[in-house]
């Protein structure tokens, strides 16, 4: 049973987009926030294997004690760190997970029962030690744009395929060919099983790649990528070269303040839909290729 790096660290609201720009550096860190209304604190809980975390941890003291000379009052962000196994990050895991509605899709944990409902499809998730269950605005704007963008599609990329969520919801939708990357083992292997389970009769290609290396003959009707900002801005080329005409670009994981630089980045594509999240945080844009040359 592998052992992980449990982190939680407590920082001031305004010293939020410092510490998510370096939490973008460590793409095997896979974190949650949770801040209560009103609070002017925000909680990350961290979790990175515990062979990698050494030089993380250093550096996590470090990104602490920049981020004590910033605030205006010296206060030093609380870092707690404790060491989970696998069953033990599950079982806490559950109490954040209920049931879900999101458009025609209700999400459920393999542990919850549901009652079939008229008119929906239940999608049954097996986080495991993946990310993406669709309870964070990032990944619920990709369900409901996969949802407005699918019909009539017929190859679909999820870049950065976690729990494997994204590609469940575009093969319940009709995609007919799917294909995931992460360059986490763990996210390969976790939408690979619950790709199996919701989808028994369709195919679908996971594998661990990161984007920049990832090469493909065929394009795609729809790709998808829900990534720190910073990834999605450094590949923007070679995500726009993987567009079929007429194709539809999902981009999520965007932090508000950085929506901009995005959008500049993708400025040669048709801006379809975009929306932040009700606290001005978290940014979705959803754009079509339809330009008269390949990119």
């Amino acid at each position: 049973m592998r052992e992980w790096c449990d982190c939680r660290v407590t920082v001031n609201r305004g010293s939020v987009s410092f510490f998510e720009s370096f939490l973008s550096h460590y793409p095997s860190a896979g974190y949650s926030v949770f801040q209560k209304p009103g609070a002017k604190n925000c909680e990350y809980r961290i979790f990175i294997p515990l062979k990698k975390s050494r030089l993380f941890l250093e550096e996590i003291q470090r990104a602490a004690d920049v981020l004590s000379l910033l605030s205006p009052y010296r206060e030093r962000p609380k870092v707690r760190i404790r060491v989970r196994s696998d069953s033990g990050y599950r079982e806490e895991w559950k109490a954040f997970f209920p049931v879900l509605s999101i458009g025609r899709f209700l999400i459920r944990p393999n542990w919850k029962r549901v009652k079939a409902q008229k008119g929906r499809t239940i999608i049954e998730i097996e986080p495991g030690m993946a990310f993406g269950t669709g309870h964070h605005f990032t990944t619920a704007y990709c369900i409901r744009s996969i949802q407005r963008s699918c019909r009539g599609k017929s190859d679909f990329l999820d870049a950065g395929c976690g729990s494997g969520i994204l590609s469940i919801a575009a093969s319940l939708c009709g995609i007919s060919h799917i294909t995931g990357i992460d360059i986490s083992s763990d996210a390969v292997r976790s939408s690979r099983e619950n790709f199996r389970k919701n989808c028994p009769d369709k195919d679908a290609s996971f594998q661990k790649i990161s984007l920049k290396n990832f090469s493909s003959r065929r394009k795609f009707d729809v790709i998808v990528a829900n990534l720190f900002d910073s990834v999605i801005v450094k590949n923007a080329l070679l995500i726009q070269s993987l567009i079929k005409k007429e194709g539809i670009l999902i981009l999520s994981g965007i932090r508000y303040a950085h929506k901009e630089s995005v959008k500049s980045a993708f400025r040669r594509l048709e801006l379809v839909h975009e929306a932040p999240d009700k606290k001005k945080e978290w940014y979705g844009l959803t754009y079509r290729k339809n330009v008269p040359h390949d990119i």
